[in-house]
């Protein structure tokens, strides 16, 4: 229909927001401006910068606007979806699924308000996915693990088993419905689309409702410009400001005597009747659109916002969610890869903490909360610290990278607050040195390397000398291949905000000696005129080479379900990446600087001895990483690599995290294991044992104080040290010295054996050792070792 419309000559500006509204002098609005594009993390212009463009008409359809006043708070409900190929079998196309209530209540009286949906599609795909409602109660409440315990219902595993996962996302609706439609006109122009709160929360439908406003709207746009006597002008004429807005006062009327509002009013008291628990909701939704067919004479008022309607974390009980298998349900993490979400390292974060709010995090949403947005986003974006950096109080952490866009943000907080950086930790901290903040915060894993007795070759960091040199040698190979390119922009940009601006943004002002100077209209602050150079790696020439790399190795990467994110996300396609940004917020850096990966990467080469000869220690025969920084290591660095000339890794081993309890480890749980602790109370080898026997490669462990100490007596102490004892005795170490082997021949049948069995068991622990996955290894050579206490 886009394309259509297009046709009939209606300018369409996908993937373009609105940014800024211009208004007249008489204070109407006279258009919408969108925003810079290509805007680095630092506040100025990348090699991608465009500047963003002012559209101006007699009439602007806004799709957002200061409309509320009289009507009731919206309601928002987030939705989480998966879309899986099923196999063929098991495929019906065209069948749909809804369902109301389970998992998200745990008793009748439940006020959670939520149901799932499940859409065969074409080409054995399935959409499925769970809307849970914004107002519930409880905020230990996690919508993605509801939608994961749900996914194991007999009636949803038995068409998803056998299939695999191919995409996840998230989106934040407006369930509000009827009573919640804001005031939609204003002068010069009016609100349509799903914002406006169209959707049918029950149906989990909107589109059909968002594209008969826009109708009804363009309708009463025409019809009022026709009225006006306005004549028709050419596509590339200029808006006249100081023409008078349109009044489309008449859209509003439409809508109300449309089938929007008549669908939208049978269903208006449903989701608010759940309020009062989920049994007497089921009953009354029964009764309102089955009975009386949504004519009830009555109206069930919502004058609270959802965030308001979250109760004090102590009135409830953390839940406890199953832990995902790897094959029907996912840790969060793995499941952000399939959500096709790609920031630039670069970019500047789109979610900040509001200065006037700054102490609302660590004062309210968590001591009182527990933290909810940790639970309520379906990307992991908000987490809090363990507070040492702040004297013992946690702090909000933004992962901005992760966001997939579902526009939940703060919905569910307290207060509406949402800019984390090193400078602002450090600031935290009491100093404003920022490279003696890093020292501090080396020195501290330094400590706990120490107290672990982790021994390394070297303990590497990015400010060392020599890696500096690595680095620089490391991109002029790249550069001189013509892989890293450079791009020249000019834009205002305000120093003290941090921020680059548009000229609508800025304004000229006489400052205290009468000069005419140009400063930024929100904050007063001077502005300058700033040119940057941006530099960006050619990873979108890379993907072939990687497709092929990963199709000719296939066991390159462990396990084998991180393979095939990895391939996934290589076959979905790459884009170039920012290698560079200018130093003035890094404080201890050259004019300009290796940014992020491509720096902490060449870590590895500077180990080997690189720029010089490297062949002795390159390529490594293991990177042993996180399954959260898999994408760097197995994308970026082998199209570095390659772009050098340099051999790749053999192979790339992703290891899953730890929890306890099977929940993620989190500050306001309270499950947060000290290492310092643990290594304190237990030592370093009871420790090491545990990780080793109960650590997992492709699933997270759960780490068990309990467990630890059961497995340490029952099979350290027990199995192995038995073993030791009776080996070391003085029946067999006379005086303490180990006698000679005897020759095979004269020794009995038995003895023999057991020589054998032990030649066997040296050759198989060498063996298993050399595999990724310790835990296998650990169990199956505790195992191996029981034959010899029995023996002696």
């Amino acid at each position: 229909m886009g394309e259509q419309a297009e046709e009939a000559g209606v300018e369409i500006y996908p993937g373009f927001s609105a940014s800024e509204v211009i208004y007249r002098e008489d204070g109407s609005v006279g258009g919408i401006a969108t925003r810079d594009v290509g805007i680095g993390k630092d506040g100025k212009p990348k090699g991608t910068f465009a500047r963003g463009m002012e559209l101006r008409a007699r009439v602007e359809v806004m799709e957002k606007f200061n409309l509320r006043e009289g009507v009731q708070p919206q309601t928002y409900g987030i939705g989480v979806k998966e879309v899986w190929r099923i196999p063929k079998e098991k495929h019906q196309a065209g069948l749909v699924q809804h369902t109301l209530g389970w998992p998200l209540q745990q008793t009748l009286m439940d006020k959670t308000f939520g149901g799932s949906f499940m859409y065969h599609m074409e080409d054995d795909l399935v959409q499925i996915g769970v809307v849970v409602g914004l107002d519930y109660e409880n905020p230990y409440i996690n919508p993605y693990e509801e939608f994961q315990r749900f996914k194991m219902h007999p009636a949803i595993r038995k068409y998803l088993e056998g299939g695999e996962c191919v995409q996840y996302g998230a989106r934040c609706l407006n369930e509000g419905g009827y009573h919640a439609i804001p005031k939609l006109t204003f002068r010069g122009g009016g609100l349509i689309g799903c914002s406006a709160g169209f959707l049918n929360g029950v149906k989990i439908k909107g589109t059909h409702t968002a594209m008969k406003s826009g109708m009804l709207a363009a309708e009463a746009a025409y019809e009022a410009l026709t009225a006006s006597g306005a004549e028709p002008v050419a596509e590339t004429a200029e808006i006249n400001p100081e023409e008078p807005a349109i009044d489309i006062s008449s859209y509003e009327g439409a809508v109300e005597s449309s089938w929007i509002a008549e669908e939208l009013k049978a269903v208006r008291n449903v989701h608010a009747g759940f309020g009062k628990g989920f049994l007497p909701g089921l009953l009354h939704a029964g009764v309102a659109t089955h009975v009386l067919r949504g004519k009830e004479p009555w109206t069930i008022p919502n004058t609270v916002p959802d965030s308001a309607k979250t109760r004090p974390a102590k009135e409830f009980t953390p839940i406890e969610y199953p832990k995902p298998d790897g094959k029907l349900t996912f840790d969060l993490l793995s499941n952000l890869q399939r959500s096709g979400t790609n920031h630039n390292h670069d970019q500047p974060a789109h979610l900040r903490i509001k200065p006037e709010l700054a102490d609302v995090p660590s004062q309210e949403s968590f001591p009182v909360y527990a933290g909810p947005e940790q639970r309520f986003c379906p990307a992991r974006v908000y987490e809090y610290t363990d507070g040492s950096e702040a004297n013992g109080v946690p702090q909000l952490v933004i992962n901005a990278q992760n966001c997939v866009h579902c526009k939940c943000c703060s919905i569910k907080m307290p207060k509406e607050y949402i800019k984390w950086t090193v400078q602002e930790a450090a600031e935290r901290s009491g100093t404003t040195d920022y490279k003696a903040f890093c020292d501090d915060v080396s020195a501290r894993f330094g400590a706990v390397f120490a107290e672990a007795d982790v021994s390394c070759s070297r303990f590497i960091r990015t400010s060392d000398a020599d890696h500096r040199e690595a680095v620089a040698a490391f991109w002029r190979a790249i550069r001189d291949k013509g892989h890293i390119y450079l791009g020249d922009h000019e834009s205002w940009y305000c120093k003290s905000d941090e921020s680059f601006l548009t000229e609508m943004q800025v304004e000229d002002r006489r400052d205290a000696a009468g000069n005419v100077v140009k400063v930024s209209k929100e904050s007063g602050h001077p502005v300058e005129m700033l040119r940057e150079e941006n530099y960006k790696f050619r990873l979108s020439a890379f993907q072939d080479r990687l497709l092929q790399w990963l199709d000719d190795n296939p066991d390159v990467i462990v396990p084998k379900s991180r393979y095939n994110e990895v391939r996934a996300a290589v076959t979905g396609g790459l884009r170039d990446l920012s290698v560079s940004r200018l130093s003035e917020k890094i404080q201890w850096a050259i004019k300009h600087c290796v940014y992020v990966w491509l720096d902490a990467l060449t870590n590895y080469l500077t180990s080997a001895g690189y720029p010089g000869n490297v062949d002795h220690a390159w390529p490594a025969d293991y990177h042993i990483v996180g399954k959260d920084i898999l994408k760097f290591h197995a994308i970026y660095w082998p199209a570095f690599l390659m772009a050098a000339g340099l051999p790749l890794p053999k192979k790339v081993v992703a290891h899953a995290h730890w929890t306890v309890g099977n929940v993620k480890m989190s500050k306001s749980l309270g499950n947060v294991v000290d290492p310092h602790e643990m290594l304190s109370k237990y030592g370093p080898d009871f420790v090491r044992f545990f990780l080793l026997r109960e650590g997992v490669l492709a699933n997270d462990g759960d780490f068990n104080a309990e467990t630890l100490e059961d497995r340490v007596n029952s099979e350290l102490a027990d199995t192995l040290g038995n073993l030791v004892s009776r080996s070391t005795g003085k029946s067999v170490l006379v005086k303490g010295i180990v006698p000679k082997r005897p020759q095979l021949d004269s020794l009995t049948a038995e003895d023999r054996e057991l020589v054998v069995k032990g030649q066997a068991l040296a050759m198989k622990v060498e063996q298993l050792f050399d595999t990724p996955d310790v835990r296998v290894s650990s169990w199956r050579c505790l195992k191996h070792h029981a034959i010899f206490p029995i023996t002696i």
